[in-house]
């Protein structure tokens, strides 16, 4: 058999397999480096994220007319590890994949931590910044089986993201952060479903994810300390340029010409349902990450948010995702200097002062159309919480001044009877 120097040998016939072209290569075979996020983008990354959904199409408004206003955005900021070194360590710990030695690797340029954005939807969902302002965006996304999930992530503690979801798609629901009203411009009625994509099995999604493909030096280390102009990199928006889609075809819409609606963005969660490639445990961390700083950080924001949603966050939630940005000691020595600073509700409480009531005869109020502020207190994964009550009625304010003098705390919303009454041993842990 005939050779060729150092070359490899020759096959029967006398002919070489071809070599790829990088203009041959799918852009769905680009594996993501099995390192911490390295400080440059791969260039591969918006080709990988369009070839994954099939479109080059904004998640949120549908928009894909105009390249130049789409983001390659990242749910959990690619700078976590250099902004929040301990959220990110915890968060690897908990979730990272394992390597061949057995070390947890989270490299957050992953496909599943990627997806496309308007510039408007990327900044609103950042919000402020990813340093300082960390968690205060506007909005997020939630799964629409969010409570599903959760049960998943508590049943299979210590797994890593790619064995808690392999699906290749799944839906999620856009969820207000304030009462901003910013408007989002929806456009057509395209709805991805990647059919273009196959099922893939948990060994082809580690390969396509965590392989090691690039050399060891483009990895940055994460023991350096970093500079601000060294962590800017970091968050440089990644835009796309017609050049990126020139190739890319065009969602199929009822009707191409048709002008976009227009939906206001309320507290909560809204009626837009979008299908993402996302993995949620991103979803999920950028969400509890905005709940946090608004029901544990800043407790007076939390009125801004529905109390079904807060009371699920307290309850289930954040116990369950608690550990991905604490250690188990941190959230020990918070719990032991939560327990010194409880407060005596054993004492009778003040009525609310109430001001702003006309009233036509003494002793004779008008009605009343305004809100109460009533304020309990609460023990959460070590944290103290301050939870603002809504109370409709002068007579419901009344009610819970009346159950604070028995030992007991009223919180909730609506009339009397949806008053949900906690002996205060549950309330304060």
């Amino acid at each position: 058999m005939a050779t060729r120097g150092k070359e490899e040998p020759m096959p029967a016939g006398g002919q070489r397999k071809p070599e790829a072209t990088p203009a041959q290569k799918n852009p769905l075979l680009h594996e993501t480096p099995k390192i911490q996020t390295p400080k440059n983008r791969s260039p591969k990354a918006k080709e990988k994220i369009i070839a994954m959904i099939g479109f080059a199409v904004c998640l949120i408004t549908g928009m894909f007319s105009a390249a130049f206003v789409l983001h390659c955005i990242h749910f959990v900021p690619r700078s976590l590890h250099r902004t929040h070194p301990g959220f990110y360590d915890c968060f690897r710990e908990s979730i990272g994949i394992l390597d061949e030695h057995g070390n947890r690797i989270l490299n957050l340029d992953a496909s599943g931590n990627q997806d496309i954005m308007h510039i408007c939807m990327h900044i609103i969902f950042d919000g402020p910044g990813v340093r300082k302002h960390i968690g205060q965006g506007d909005l997020a996304l939630v799964p629409v089986k969010l409570k599903k999930y959760i049960e998943r992530i508590k049943a299979n503690y210590g797994k890593s993201y790619l064995q808690l979801f392999r699906e290749k798609a799944r839906k999620f629901q856009v969820y207000g952060m304030s009462d901003k009203k910013h408007v989002i411009a929806r456009y057509g009625s395209f709805v991805r479903t990647y059919d273009n994509l196959q099922p893939r099995s948990e060994q082809e999604v580690k390969e396509e994810d965590c392989a090691d493909v690039e050399a060891a030096d483009a990895a940055d280390s994460v023991a350096n300390d970093p500079g601000d102009s060294e962590t800017a990199a970091y968050e440089i928006p990644l835009r796309y340029t017609e050049a990126d889609v020139k190739d890319a075809p065009a969602p199929a819409a009822s009707d191409p010409n048709a002008d976009p609606t227009f939906h206001v963005l309320h507290s909560g969660a809204n009626d837009i349902t979008v299908v993402s490639h996302a993995n949620p445990v991103f979803i999920i961390f950028d969400f509890a990450l905005k709940m946090k700083y608004r029901v544990l950080d800043n407790p007076d924001l939390q009125a801004i948010l529905p109390d079904e949603d807060v009371d699920y966050f307290i309850d289930e939630l954040w116990p369950a995702v608690q550990h991905w940005y604490y250690t188990k000691e941190e959230l020990e020595a918070m719990a032991s200097q939560a327990k010194t600073a409880d407060v005596d509700v054993s004492r009778p409480q003040p009525m609310p002062k109430v001001t702003g009531v006309k009233t036509e005869a003494p002793g004779k109020a008008a009605p009343m159309h305004q809100s109460f502020g009533h304020t309990i207190r609460r023990r959460v994964g070590g944290l103290e919480c301050l939870r603002k009550v809504k109370l409709a009625t002068l007579a419901e304010a009344r009610q819970v001044a009346k159950a604070r003098q028995t030992r007991q705390i009223s919180y909730g919303s609506g009339g009397p009877a949806g008053l949900r009454c906690l002996q205060i041993g549950v309330i304060l842990w």
